[in-house]
């Protein structure tokens, strides 16, 4: 089995020898499959086919509570699906293929809220508050806004270009068994199911890539996601009044604030020992950040 998987790049006498001075192609030996192409004296021809076409379908939802008895809420769903015809499995292929897009999201939820404290004056409490007591526990909210979106498909090697060929990086072995893993089984030490991909050299995983051969495996899979975004964001605020129209608002932000991870794609290189696993030392998102600000309303 070795020998087959690499026969192709075997050594063999070069009938070009001394023909192609100032080459790669001009020494004694050449590599079998440069014999094999349509014009073996000549390497890789690099070419620009701007081609493709996409499609993107959504249902989306608003709902929106305006600013009334101290509180505002929105509420924004989008439901959608997106594939692509823009990419080549292979740099011979006659049409590029179609797949579920890298850009495709199916859920993305957003809910933002703004509440103000029903304390000080012309509130439900201490309405008639001033001095000390307004200073202290008037004009006070607290806003908040919910995200959340679902993870991004994986790509499993890079699109084909011309020269590419054959296809490199995360070329693999797929026996059909599911990849997906169900959330209660993932996690980063297995981020899905690397069984799915064999090595039809060791019959083991993760141990041989395929060379000189068609990818008939699909870069993107619809199941097969990154992390997804779940993330709060809050704000605390307090308004002073400073007579007249003018307001002094003191501001304190907290940006991811419940310090949420968003990891990043997992190691899709079937050669790779950390196959599946998410590997890389920093999270995709910022970790919780804490602002201060002040702005004064006139």
């Amino acid at each position: 089995m070795n020998a087959n998987n690499s026969f192709l790049t075997g050594s063999v006498p070069n009938p070009f020898a001394g023909l192609l001075p100032g080459s790669n192609l001009n020494s004694a030996t050449i590599a079998r499959s440069q014999l094999l192409r349509p014009y073996p004296e000549f390497q890789d021809i690099t070419t620009t086919n701007n081609d493709g076409k996409s499609w993107y379908h959504s249902g989306q939802l608003m709902v929106q509570k305006r600013f009334r008895q101290g509180y505002t809420l929105g509420l924004a769903y989008t439901y959608s699906h997106w594939t692509q015809a823009t990419e080549y499995l292979n740099a011979g292929d006659a049409t590029p293929t179609k797949t579920i897009s890298d850009l495709d999201v199916p859920h993305r939820l957003s809910v933002s809220g703004i509440f103000e404290l029903p304390f000080g004056k012309g509130r439900r409490f201490l309405s008639n508050a001033s001095g000390i007591t307004e200073a202290l526990l008037g004009g006070w909210q607290v806003e908040g806004v919910y995200t959340y979106q679902s993870g991004f498909p994986i790509p499993f090697g890079a699109p084909a270009t011309a020269t590419s060929f054959p296809p490199t990086n995360s070329d693999v072995f797929y026996n059909g068994d599911p990849i997906a893993l169900p959330s209660d089984q993932r996690n980063t030490t297995r981020w899905f199911n690397t069984d799915a991909f064999t090595s039809i050299l060791t019959d083991s995983s993760t141990n041989s890539t395929p060379v000189n051969h068609l990818r008939t495996f699909p870069r993107l899979l619809s199941d097969v996601r990154r992390d997804s975004i779940n993330n709060i964001d809050l704000a605390l605020l307090k308004n002073v009044s400073l007579g007249g129209d003018m307001q002094l608002q003191l501001r304190a932000e907290f940006v991811n604030g419940f310090n949420s991870p968003y990891f990043p794609n997992p190691v899709v290189s079937a050669t790779n020992t950390t196959f599946g696993q998410v590997t890389a030392s920093n999270q995709a998102n910022y970790a919780r950040r804490a602002q201060l600000g002040v702005k004064l309303i006139f």
